[in-house]
């Protein structure tokens, strides 16, 4: 099946199986290495992309359901500001995430930033617990994101 997508800001299309999941596609057709494919059953998190705005566990999606859509890996994701003031955010606060769960915290992070420019700690806890991973203590991850949070409200007003 043709399926025609969007890819990190690139009209691209796929000619795969309709049942294949959406995490295996971006990884053995488009090289896209930064989401990782554990747990194969949305508990972890690591397989996170963004579709349509919204952050999604691509292990969980066939891929005939991209058809026409748009897929922001965190490949695509790292050309942007909003990755810098994650980063600048991060290193201030002492934040070192393991290889495995750097992509989908950093793309959960810019989710709930959209969202929330001003996070609360409900909204926090929500987004921390979207990515299964305990590589970094919840409060230096905490005050990770809010320092993010600051340098984005900062660039942007």
């Amino acid at each position: 099946m043709l399926i025609p997508f969007t890819l990190n800001s690139k009209e691209v299309s796929v000619d795969v199986p309709a049942y294949y999941k959406l995490s295996d596609v971006l990884r053995d057709e488009f090289g896209m290495y930064g989401l990782r494919s554990a747990c194969r059953k949305g508990y972890c998190g690591l397989c996170s992309v963004i579709l349509d705005g919204k952050l999604v566990y691509s292990c969980l999606i066939p891929v005939f359901q991209i058809k026409n859509r748009e897929i922001l890996t965190i490949e695509g994701y790292a050309e942007t500001e909003d990755f810098e003031d994650i980063y600048k955010g991060f290193k201030k606060e002492g934040v070192h995430l393991c290889d495995f769960c750097a992509p989908a915290r950093t793309l959960s992070t810019g989710i709930l930033l959209d969202r929330y420019p001003r996070p609360d700690e409900r909204q926090l806890l929500e987004i921390l617990t979207a990515v299964n991973c305990s590589c970094t203590p919840y409060e230096t991850l905490k005050a990770g994101i809010l320092t993010a949070a600051r340098f984005r409200q900062r660039r942007v007003n």
